[in-house]
């Protein structure tokens, strides 16, 4: 892989990895809500929203630096 591909492909990667992360957590304040706690819950699913806010712009950014350079 050339290294002006590292790092295009390594962001994608974490990407990746925090959508996998935030739908875990997602999981995770479910069982909280059921087990009786639904004000962690909440907090939970408050700190995700932050996360959600960012995600389409963050992806965005990633995918323009996946785009083939153009030669000037």
């Amino acid at each position: 892989m050339h290294r002006s591909e590292v790092t295009p492909t390594l962001l994608n990667a974490i990407l990746g990895n925090q959508a996998a992360i935030t739908a875990a957590l997602q999981d995770v304040a479910i069982w909280i809500e059921n087990s009786g706690s639904p004000e962690a819950a909440s907090s939970v699913r408050e700190r995700l929203q932050v996360i959600a806010d960012s995600q389409g712009l963050i992806g965005a950014c990633v995918g323009a630096l996946m785009q083939p350079r153009i030669p000037e």
